[in-house]
């Protein structure tokens, strides 16, 4: 009944207890039950000796612990699972923390080995002492994470904190940990399911972002352009003050939502085409039509430029309302067709005295078409 791969340990004691090495010996060890099926047990296994120290009785007590076993098992699947997710995680790192409900002793039951690799620690060392994780936090940091940790423990809410990390090395970075609780079986402590990431790039392109934010700002405070800062899906960042004065929309109502928001209904779904050559070129210059939040509409010049921050991509653009110039264009088509259309004659000529242009009068008086005359000079209708 005993299963094949447990014989040698159970007869190993158990001849050590004849021979009278020992009295009693307690193993775990599998049997096999008559359908085929694995069974674990707990044996305890003891002897009355007589006189002469010989075995009189042999005293076994079996307790089926498959249950625990199956558990155990699955407990340990768990942790590879932790650990090699952890592994794959390039910038994070997978731990798993006991606390009492009031987050005063606090310890890790897990921690994946990309501890040394995010914190200059090993395992067994943050295993032991969850004050080497817990010091290279600053104090004033500590102090608001233990005061989070409670309100979140109480309302079991996931709880998120990002922070500064001193490093063994002397080194800075920043973190972010992210970490669900629950409570214990016997409802006496907090288990915390967590995960921290490095988010030292992130927050050096956050800062980053921000300074050209500043410039921006500072550059085109006194502009009459409209100036604005787009992220890679062309939401707002940032705007210049002359957005808010000319659309109407303020600063709040814009951050976060989609550059069309500006654009004229007629004139979205145009959007993304006459973006497209910014992505080949990194820069583009084409016209649309705009319209404020009051619904006034007018023609805007837009020049967009594409850069990039750690990696991340963003759009500047600047606007230009081109009202004033689409109506110059419109008086000077006008004053064209006017003079074009004029009974007198009239024509234009260079210093040398070639034809620059001539109206229809100017080609019914001389009797040339225009693309004749304007081959021909002032010289030669009038040799004099």
């Amino acid at each position: 009944m005993t299963h094949p791969d447990d014989l040698a340990a159970d007869m190993s004691q158990f001849k050590r207890l004849l021979a009278g090495e020992i009295n009693q010996y307690v193993i775990d060890k599998r049997f096999i039950r008559k359908d085929g099926g694995i069974i674990w047990v707990n044996l305890g296994v003891s002897c009355i000796r007589k006189a002469d120290g010989g075995v009189d009785f042999v005293v076994a007590l079996l307790r089926d612990i498959t249950r625990r076993k199956q558990t155990e098992a699955k407990l340990n699947e768990t942790i590879e699972r932790l650990r090699a997710l952890s592994e794959n995680l390039a910038d994070g790192m997978v731990y798993q923390l006991e606390s009492d409900l009031i987050g005063k002793e606090r310890k890790f039951t897990f921690i994946s080995p990309a501890v040394k690799r995010m914190h200059g620690v090993r395992e067994e060392d943050a295993l032991r002492d969850p004050a080497v994780i817990y010091d290279q936090v600053p104090s004033e940091s500590r102090a608001l994470l233990a005061k989070q940790e409670v309100q979140a423990a109480k309302k079991m809410q996931t709880l998120e904190f990002e922070t500064t990390v001193k490093l063994p090395s002397g080194k800075i970075r920043w973190g972010r940990f992210i970490s669900s609780p629950r409570k214990s079986p016997d409802g006496r402590r907090i288990i915390w399911d967590g995960i921290e990431f490095d988010i030292t790039q992130h927050k050096k392109a956050e800062e980053e972002l921000r300074k050209a934010a500043l410039r921006i700002t500072y550059l085109s405070r006194y502009s009459n352009d409209f100036i604005i800062l787009l992220d890679e899906k062309f939401k707002f960042l940032e705007t210049n003050h002359r957005v808010e004065d000319v659309y109407g929309y303020t600063r709040k109502e814009l951050l976060g939502t989609h550059a069309t928001q500006l654009r004229a209904p007629e004139a979205r779904s145009a959007f993304f085409k006459q973006m497209k050559p910014v992505e080949n070129s990194g820069k583009v210059l084409y016209e649309t039509v705009h319209q404020t939040k009051n619904g006034r509409k007018f023609p805007v010049e837009i020049s967009i430029h594409r850069f990039f921050v750690n990696g991340r991509k963003f759009y500047q653009a600047v606007i230009r309302d081109i009202s004033e110039r689409r109506e110059s264009e419109k008086t000077l088509r006008l004053a064209q067709v006017s003079v074009a259309r004029a009974n007198d004659s009239i024509y234009w000529i260079k210093s040398d005295g070639s034809f620059v242009y001539v109206n229809d009068g100017a080609c019914r008086m001389l009797g040339y078409s225009r693309k004749e005359l304007l081959k021909m000079g002032v010289y030669d209708i009038d040799p004099n």
